[in-house]
């Protein structure tokens, strides 16, 4: 029993170090979890950032919409008045009536104003170019004034609906963000 203690008392004060090799392993392991660990804690954060500039420009679209179209229900735009383009809707909008007439952006025009509201630099885009590939417009927006939905009733039949599309998008840091609603008009 002695003999055994002397022989484990001997090897614990063994002046023998670590291998260079054993050295190396090491701290290549303790390199390989590090960069690991960073690239994880990097990527999360990243992602992080993005989703939460995505939610805000999501977000500016979404309040938008809302306003614009909340200022298109109290114009109380009806079918039966001949809302479209020929009619109280595109007279309202266009200067010439007509959707390919001049925008009319002024004080009259509540729509307009209710998006400049939420958005200052918003600009009107006419349908057939949006969004815009102009790069400079961050916040734009359209109507479809002669939009059409259709859904299913009660009975099942399919019913067509007349209204306005409005489209909105909005410039965030890795691409374009598009909302689209649909007001339709009264009866």
């Amino acid at each position: 029993m002695l003999k055994r203690t002397r022989q484990i008392r001997t090897k614990l004060k063994s002046r023998k170090g670590m291998s260079l090799v054993e050295l190396i392993v090491g701290i290549s392991i303790i390199v390989i979890v590090f960069t690991a660990t960073l690239t994880a804690m990097t990527s999360g954060y990243t992602d992080t950032l993005y989703n939460a500039d995505m939610d805000r420009y999501a977000a500016k679209g979404g309040a938008l919409n809302e306003m614009i179209m909340e200022a298109v229900v109290k114009q109380g735009f009806t079918a039966a008045e001949g809302a479209g383009t020929d009619g109280i809707a595109g007279k309202y909008f266009y200067s010439s009536g007509t959707a390919s007439g001049d925008y009319k952006t002024g004080e009259t025009n509540a729509v307009h104003s209710a998006a400049k509201a939420v958005a200052p630099d918003i600009q009107y885009v006419p349908l057939a170019n949006f969004p815009s590939y102009d790069k400079t417009i961050d916040s734009q927006y359209t109507l479809d004034i002669n939009a059409e939905r259709t859904v299913t009733d009660a009975k099942g039949k399919k019913v067509a609906i007349k209204g306005i599309e409005i489209k909105s998008c909005v410039a965030a840091s890795r691409g374009r963000l598009v909302n689209t609603s649909f007001v339709p008009y009264s009866k």
